[in-house]
Protein backbone atom coordinates (compact mmCIF):
# COMPACT_ATOMS: atom_id res chain seq x y z
CA UNK A 1 0.00 0.00 0.00
CA UNK A 2 1.25 3.64 -0.89
CA UNK A 3 2.29 5.85 1.95
CA UNK A 4 0.27 8.50 2.71
CA UNK A 5 1.08 12.33 2.91
CA UNK A 6 -1.13 13.15 6.34
CA UNK A 7 -1.13 16.31 7.75
CA UNK A 8 0.02 16.96 11.26
CA UNK A 9 -2.37 18.18 13.63
CA UNK A 10 -0.79 21.65 13.85
CA UNK A 11 -1.83 22.32 10.25
CA UNK A 12 -5.73 20.39 11.03
CA UNK A 13 -5.90 22.68 14.10
CA UNK A 14 -5.10 26.39 11.92
CA UNK A 15 -7.06 24.66 8.69
CA UNK A 16 -10.23 24.72 11.00
CA UNK A 17 -9.51 27.85 12.70
CA UNK A 18 -9.28 29.63 9.65
CA UNK A 19 -12.70 29.00 8.43
CA UNK A 20 -14.26 29.17 11.74
CA UNK A 21 -15.14 25.72 11.98
CA UNK A 22 -17.01 25.37 9.52
CA UNK A 23 -17.55 23.12 6.65
CA UNK A 24 -16.11 25.22 3.51
CA UNK A 25 -18.77 23.83 0.92
CA UNK A 26 -20.40 27.17 -0.07
CA UNK A 27 -23.55 25.03 -0.49
CA UNK A 28 -23.31 23.35 3.25
CA UNK A 29 -21.08 26.07 5.85
CA UNK A 30 -22.66 23.83 8.93
CA UNK A 31 -20.93 24.27 12.32
CA UNK A 32 -18.39 20.67 12.45
CA UNK A 33 -18.17 21.21 16.01
CA UNK A 34 -20.27 21.63 19.38
CA UNK A 35 -19.96 20.28 22.84
CA UNK A 36 -20.53 17.00 24.51
CA UNK A 37 -22.53 16.08 27.24
CA UNK A 38 -19.50 15.41 29.07
CA UNK A 39 -18.42 19.67 30.13
CA UNK A 40 -14.67 19.33 29.11
CA UNK A 41 -15.57 17.30 25.94
CA UNK A 42 -16.17 18.49 22.42
CA UNK A 43 -17.89 16.63 19.78
CA UNK A 44 -16.09 17.01 16.22
CA UNK A 45 -17.34 16.18 12.54
CA UNK A 46 -14.99 18.00 10.48
CA UNK A 47 -12.20 16.68 8.50
CA UNK A 48 -8.68 18.17 7.10
CA UNK A 49 -9.50 16.77 3.53
CA UNK A 50 -6.92 16.36 0.73
CA UNK A 51 -7.30 18.77 -2.24
CA UNK A 52 -5.20 16.47 -4.41
CA UNK A 53 -4.37 13.12 -3.28
CA UNK A 54 -2.45 11.90 0.19
CA UNK A 55 -1.15 9.09 -2.28
CA UNK A 56 -0.74 8.05 -5.25
CA UNK A 57 -4.10 6.65 -6.89
CA UNK A 58 -6.72 9.18 -4.76
CA UNK A 59 -8.73 11.78 -6.24
CA UNK A 60 -7.36 14.66 -7.46
CA UNK A 61 -3.68 13.08 -7.05
CA UNK A 62 -0.73 15.08 -8.02
CA UNK A 63 2.58 13.53 -8.95
CA UNK A 64 4.21 17.18 -9.22
CA UNK A 65 3.67 17.71 -5.78
CA UNK A 66 6.36 16.58 -3.13
CA UNK A 67 5.57 14.93 0.37
CA UNK A 68 5.94 18.19 1.87
CA UNK A 69 3.24 20.25 -0.42
CA UNK A 70 1.08 17.43 -0.24
CA UNK A 71 0.83 17.22 3.32
CA UNK A 72 0.83 21.33 3.48
CA UNK A 73 -1.87 23.56 4.82
CA UNK A 74 -2.23 25.07 1.04
CA UNK A 75 -3.31 21.46 0.07
CA UNK A 76 -6.13 21.05 2.99
CA UNK A 77 -9.36 22.31 2.60
CA UNK A 78 -12.13 21.95 6.36
CA UNK A 79 -14.99 19.93 5.11
CA UNK A 80 -17.64 18.13 7.07
CA UNK A 81 -17.87 14.00 7.01
CA UNK A 82 -20.46 14.38 4.14
CA UNK A 83 -18.73 16.85 1.93
CA UNK A 84 -15.20 15.10 2.65
CA UNK A 85 -16.96 12.15 1.31
CA UNK A 86 -18.93 13.59 -1.62
CA UNK A 87 -15.71 15.57 -3.30
CA UNK A 88 -14.08 12.16 -3.37
CA UNK A 89 -16.79 10.45 -4.73
CA UNK A 90 -16.50 12.31 -8.01
CA UNK A 91 -13.38 14.49 -8.15
CA UNK A 92 -14.40 15.14 -11.68
CA UNK A 93 -16.68 17.36 -10.49
CA UNK A 94 -15.70 18.30 -7.45
CA UNK A 95 -11.68 19.60 -9.12
CA UNK A 96 -8.70 21.09 -7.08
CA UNK A 97 -9.20 24.09 -8.76
CA UNK A 98 -13.05 24.29 -7.91
CA UNK A 99 -11.97 23.06 -3.94
CA UNK A 100 -9.42 25.67 -3.78
CA UNK A 101 -12.41 28.41 -4.54
CA UNK A 102 -14.46 26.65 -1.67
CA UNK A 103 -11.43 26.92 0.54
CA UNK A 104 -10.40 30.89 -0.08
CA UNK A 105 -14.34 31.63 0.18
CA UNK A 106 -14.54 29.78 3.45
CA UNK A 107 -11.45 32.40 4.28
CA UNK A 108 -13.20 35.07 3.63
CA UNK A 109 -16.24 34.32 4.69
CA UNK A 110 -14.79 33.81 8.60
CA UNK A 111 -12.43 37.10 8.25
CA UNK A 112 -15.81 39.02 7.58
CA UNK A 113 -17.29 37.80 10.68
CA UNK A 114 -14.02 38.17 12.17
CA UNK A 115 -14.18 41.83 11.28
CA UNK A 116 -17.83 42.71 12.12
CA UNK A 117 -19.25 42.05 8.39
CA UNK A 118 -22.42 39.03 7.91
CA UNK A 119 -20.85 36.41 6.04
CA UNK A 120 -20.69 36.84 2.48
CA UNK A 121 -20.19 40.62 2.60
CA UNK A 122 -17.25 41.13 0.96
CA UNK A 123 -17.88 38.82 -1.92
CA UNK A 124 -20.69 40.03 -3.76
CA UNK A 125 -20.61 39.80 -6.98
CA UNK A 126 -22.79 40.88 -10.30
CA UNK A 127 -22.63 38.41 -13.13
CA UNK A 128 -23.50 40.07 -16.26
CA UNK A 129 -24.01 37.96 -19.75
CA UNK A 130 -24.05 40.40 -22.97
CA UNK A 131 -24.20 39.34 -26.40
CA UNK A 132 -22.29 41.68 -29.17
CA UNK A 133 -23.36 41.32 -32.90
CA UNK A 134 -19.73 40.30 -34.65
CA UNK A 135 -20.83 40.11 -38.28
CA UNK A 136 -24.04 40.04 -40.31
CA UNK A 137 -24.25 38.38 -43.97
CA UNK A 138 -26.97 36.78 -46.08
CA UNK A 139 -25.85 33.39 -45.33
CA UNK A 140 -24.54 33.79 -41.21
CA UNK A 141 -25.37 35.39 -38.67
CA UNK A 142 -22.11 35.70 -35.75
CA UNK A 143 -22.53 36.65 -32.32
CA UNK A 144 -20.22 36.73 -29.30
CA UNK A 145 -21.06 36.34 -25.90
CA UNK A 146 -19.27 37.94 -23.38
CA UNK A 147 -19.36 36.99 -19.40
CA UNK A 148 -18.17 40.00 -16.78
CA UNK A 149 -17.99 39.46 -12.86
CA UNK A 150 -18.50 43.10 -11.64
CA UNK A 151 -17.54 43.05 -7.40
CA UNK A 152 -20.17 45.05 -5.76
CA UNK A 153 -18.47 43.90 -2.53
CA UNK A 154 -15.77 45.57 0.18
CA UNK A 155 -13.04 43.28 -0.39
CA UNK A 156 -10.86 42.06 -3.52
CA UNK A 157 -12.45 39.18 -5.51
CA UNK A 158 -10.41 36.26 -6.19
CA UNK A 159 -9.94 32.50 -6.55
CA UNK A 160 -13.88 32.96 -8.36
CA UNK A 161 -15.53 30.05 -10.36
CA UNK A 162 -18.22 29.93 -12.83
CA UNK A 163 -20.39 27.49 -15.17
CA UNK A 164 -21.90 29.11 -17.80
CA UNK A 165 -24.37 27.23 -20.32
CA UNK A 166 -25.65 27.86 -23.50
CA UNK A 167 -27.22 25.10 -26.03
CA UNK A 168 -24.74 23.24 -28.48
CA UNK A 169 -26.38 24.50 -31.98
CA UNK A 170 -25.61 28.30 -31.64
CA UNK A 171 -21.67 27.72 -30.73
CA UNK A 172 -19.42 28.17 -33.67
CA UNK A 173 -16.24 26.44 -31.90
CA UNK A 174 -16.81 24.05 -29.63
CA UNK A 175 -12.67 24.79 -28.14
CA UNK A 176 -12.65 25.10 -23.92
CA UNK A 177 -16.25 23.74 -23.71
CA UNK A 178 -16.63 20.70 -20.60
CA UNK A 179 -15.93 17.67 -22.15
CA UNK A 180 -18.35 14.70 -20.11
CA UNK A 181 -20.74 17.53 -18.83
CA UNK A 182 -21.60 18.83 -22.55
CA UNK A 183 -23.45 17.03 -25.21
CA UNK A 184 -25.11 17.79 -28.86
CA UNK A 185 -27.47 19.67 -27.09
CA UNK A 186 -25.97 21.87 -23.95
CA UNK A 187 -22.70 22.67 -23.87
CA UNK A 188 -21.01 24.02 -20.33
CA UNK A 189 -18.09 26.35 -20.38
CA UNK A 190 -16.22 26.58 -16.80
CA UNK A 191 -14.25 29.47 -15.83
CA UNK A 192 -11.59 29.75 -12.96
CA UNK A 193 -9.27 33.22 -11.78
CA UNK A 194 -7.01 31.98 -9.35
CA UNK A 195 -4.34 34.30 -10.68
CA UNK A 196 -2.98 38.31 -9.33
CA UNK A 197 -4.13 40.06 -12.92
CA UNK A 198 -7.59 38.19 -12.38
CA UNK A 199 -8.41 39.82 -9.25
CA UNK A 200 -11.08 42.51 -9.23
CA UNK A 201 -11.42 45.00 -6.72
CA UNK A 202 -14.30 46.87 -4.92
CA UNK A 203 -16.43 48.13 -7.86
CA UNK A 204 -14.55 46.59 -10.74
CA UNK A 205 -15.91 45.13 -13.80
CA UNK A 206 -13.84 42.33 -15.84
CA UNK A 207 -14.77 40.59 -18.69
CA UNK A 208 -14.00 36.88 -17.77
CA UNK A 209 -15.11 34.53 -20.94
CA UNK A 210 -16.06 35.19 -24.53
CA UNK A 211 -17.54 32.60 -26.47
CA UNK A 212 -17.82 32.91 -30.37
CA UNK A 213 -21.81 31.69 -31.72
CA UNK A 214 -24.54 32.02 -34.25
Amino acid sequence: MASRDEFAKSVTDALAKRVGVRCSNPGCRRATAGPRTEPTKTVNIGVAAHITAASAGGPRYSASLTAEQRSSIENAIWLCQNCAKLVDNDSDRYTANLLGAWKARAEEDARAAVEGFPEGSQLVVNLTLEWRRKRITSERHDYQLNVFVQNVGQGRLQNYYLEVEVPTDVLIDLTGRVEGRSDNERSLFRQMAKDSDEIAIANEKKKVRTIASK
